[in-house]
């Protein structure tokens, strides 16, 4: 048994936590990572239809570190979370946050020229005016991509993925 015998020289709790050491080390692989807002985001609400209003989002990353995933979005509301369901596991087309003000899915499509770029929606969320809203805004420069992942193609504003 080799095993037995080159840990049998340090002793086991040493060696158990030297290779948990270096697991612990290892960084989670980034599956998409994207930046360059477009000026505009758009909002619906039933009073106004669909409107205009500046995108919130700066970038985003999102990550796997073995089955769990986890996101930092940069932007006027930041935030990073573990709290990531990609849907479904494999040929990955949507990621699904719960959040206090609503559900977010982020996916990528075809932008422009076949771009790849990053949709954030927010449904059902509720912002400072207290009115139900859905909120889509749009990253153009996804420089990381994981084959993994499914580019959609085109879809018009706030039917998701």
């Amino acid at each position: 048994m080799t095993f037995g015998v080159k840990f049998a020289g340090i002793g086991l709790a040493p060696a158990l936590a030297l290779v948990l050491a270096h697991a612990a080390a290892a960084e989670p692989r980034v599956l998409v990572k994207c930046d360059g807002p477009l000026p505009q985001a758009m909002k619906f609400t039933r009073a106004t239809d669909w409107k205009p209003y500046p995108n919130p989002d700066r970038s985003v990353t999102i990550t796997r570190d073995g089955g769990r995933f986890g996101i930092e979005l940069v932007g006027e509301v930041s935030y990073t979370s573990n709290a990531v369901f990609p849907m479904p596991m494999q040929g990955i087309r949507t990621f699904k946050v719960l959040r206090s003000d609503g559900a977010e899915q982020f996916h990528l499509e075809k932008g422009e020229g076949g771009k790849t770029i990053l949709k954030h929606t927010i449904r059902g969320g509720r912002d400072g005016s207290h009115l139900y809203n859905i909120r889509e805004s749009i990253l153009a420069n996804c420089s990381v991509v994981a084959p993994d992942v499914v580019v959609s193609e085109p879809q018009a504003a706030g039917t998701g993925a």
